[in-house]
């Protein structure tokens, strides 16, 4: 599906779910709103603005992709359709128009870190394009932080298989005879654990079509090395986490940075 009104509405509609109808989830502002000093256009323009980016986004250019979601992330700051949420919409449109592209296969970027990181400057540089039409240093400033994402996301993915090998290699090594008659199955588990590392012992055992009770003595056993814990202490339905790949995916600590280009 091309990226077009409907597509944005649901994903704020998704965004918004549970936080009440205040913020009109799914729906563009019928209000007039400020934003610090900034007066984003009335409502009643906002859907033709929209409308005109709509276009703009699925239009043939000369600019190549990764310029042209950063004009278009500025513009959607700047038309604030929503009452809410504007700034997470805006910045997942960055990855939707990547995708659409062809530039990333999956969203495994995260320029939103580096935004906020430098919030002060983020903000400047969007307000010096609607004072100054300063396009030239939002682009500069945009690209340093798409840089700073897909290093940030080489690395992680990076630790991440290092980690996946090392898991891999601790299941061949475990002593256990217990564990030893499941290797195989703990490889399958730990696979799934992967793709859904917030998860129930019902839910994996659903995704690997394996009884309950051999997924649930694999868990105690990941649980034992640290690999897993549980999140609640209900005694039926309870959650878990894969605390070890979590921690690699929640650190913000920035890596290899004086190894970075300039």
């Amino acid at each position: 599906m091309p990226i077009v009104s409907r597509v944005i509405l649901a994903a704020h509609k998704a965004l918004m779910k549970g936080e009440g109808d205040n913020f009109s989830p799914g729906q563009y502002r019928k209000q007039s709103v400020k934003v610090g000093e900034f007066i984003p256009p009335p409502a009643s323009e906002v859907v033709k603005l929209i409308s005109d980016l709509e276009n703009y986004i699925n239009e043939d250019t000369i600019l190549p992709p990764l310029i042209k979601a950063g004009l278009v992330h500025v513009q959607f700051e700047t038309i604030h359709p929503f009452l809410d949420g504007n700034g997470r919409i805006g910045r997942l449109l960055i990855i939707l128009m990547f995708i659409n592209s062809g530039l990333l296969d999956e969203p495994i970027l995260y320029p939103s870190y580096f935004f906020k990181k430098n919030s002060a400057e983020y903000y400047l540089r969007l307000d010096r394009v609607r004072t100054h039409g300063d396009f030239e240093g939002w682009i500069a400033f945009y690209l340093k932080a798409i840089k700073y994402s897909c290093i940030e996301a080489s690395n992680r993915a990076e630790a991440i298989q290092t980690q996946e090998l090392i898991f891999k290699d601790t299941i061949d090594n475990i002593e256990r005879i217990q564990f030893n008659k499941i290797r195989d199955t703990a490889k399958v588990v730990l696979k799934s654990l992967f793709e859904t590392p917030v998860f129930s012992i019902k839910q994996i055992s659903k995704a690997t079509g394996k009884s309950y009770n051999t997924i649930h003595s694999i868990i105690t056993h990941f649980i034992k090395l640290k690999w897993v814990v549980a999140t609640d202490e209900k005694k039926r339905n309870k959650t878990y986490r894969f605390e070890a790949y979590l921690k690699l995916l929640e650190d913000t600590k920035p890596r290899a940075v004086a190894s970075w280009p300039s």
